[in-house]
């Protein structure tokens, strides 16, 4: 069941705040009507990562539609759109086999891209 209070019980602040956590939020109304709410922390925290997750399985989603719709573009006829920039730098990806960070020979190898030329790197 929801907590509704008026927002004037925000005099007495610690009972109002000692009502909220993880789960039970504290509803505040304005005249009747709904003005904010308070929550945990945790809670909102969790929110904001579905929220961010929310999105990028949208914009995956736009991106697999475009895939299907439009098709793909081969490395040449980009590099060819792009005006030979692709030819004129160096890109690379350099992975470990051994991770110092971890310790361990086979933990998840970092990982370094660059699009300087290999001399500047």
């Amino acid at each position: 069941m929801p907590n509704i209070k008026p927002i004037s019980d925000l005099r007495n602040y610690t009972a109002v705040m000692n009502e909220v956590t993880y789960g039970n939020r504290v509803y505040l109304t304005r005249n009747g009507h709904g003005s904010c709410a308070i929550i945990d922390i945790e809670e909102l925290d969790e929110l904001d990562k579905m929220k961010a997750l929310n999105k990028l399985l949208l914009k995956l989603q736009t991106a697999e539609k475009s895939v299907l719709e439009e098709g793909t573009v081969s490395a040449d006829e980009l590099e060819k759109e792009l005006g030979g920039i692709m030819s004129s730098q160096y890109t690379r990806i350099i992975a470990r086999s051994h991770c110092p960070a971890a310790g361990k020979t086979g933990a998840a190898a970092p990982f370094f891209m660059s699009t300087e030329p290999e001399s500047k790197i």
